[in-house]
């Protein structure tokens, strides 16, 4: 697969991690922490610029690693509207998803369509994500592009009322060659 530090989807870009997006990412991470924490293991209360911007080093460093993560982030303009990122396994033949959008963009799209890029991208190389149970969208996200659920771990995670709960794993194969 291919990764260029820009993609232009129509209403937004994708954009490797960039230090200039600290305070957006930032104010994006603070405000959705209500809806995050529910499903996002390391959603903390309350992220600094600062936090913001060693992460997004952190990613950037990883990023031209062979085996680290493709963390892109989605933007319009100046304004941060969430994040997507794609590990590699198994060098490079499989990749496992993430993604996490801004509580005030949720149900736009957004996430389908950069999620989608990716999935007809994908060339030989296989996906695969995990969600909890709970979380609804996620799962109609992964499906509308064409994921489907393989596995079910129970008890896997704890859920967002604090009680265990099932991890869904959901894969899309390589793209058939024709």
């Amino acid at each position: 697969m291919n990764f260029p530090p820009r993609i232009a989807l129509a209403d937004f870009e994708l954009v490797w991690p960039q230090p200039r997006l600290a305070a957006a990412f930032a104010d994006a991470l603070n405000w959705s922490y209500a809806e995050h924490r529910r499903f996002l293991g390391w959603a903390r209360e309350q992220t600094s610029v600062a936090q913001a911007r060693d992460s997004l080093l952190a990613a950037r460093g990883a990023f031209t690693l062979a085996q680290g993560e493709k963390r892109y982030f989605l933007v319009r303009g100046d304004e941060l509207l969430g994040c997507l990122g794609l590990t590699p396994l198994d060098g490079g033949r499989r990749f496992e998803i993430g993604y996490w959008l801004h509580s005030l963009h949720t149900g736009q799209g957004l996430m389908t369509a950069a999620l989608r890029y990716f999935v007809e991208q994908r060339g030989t190389a296989g996906f695969f994500l995990t969600t909890s149970a709970a979380n609804d969208a996620s799962q109609r996200l992964a499906e509308r592009v064409g994921f489907r659920r393989v596995r079910v771990l129970e008890n896997d995670r704890e859920g967002p009322d604090g009680q265990r709960c099932a991890t869904w794993v959901y894969e899309l194969p390589p793209q058939v060659k024709s």
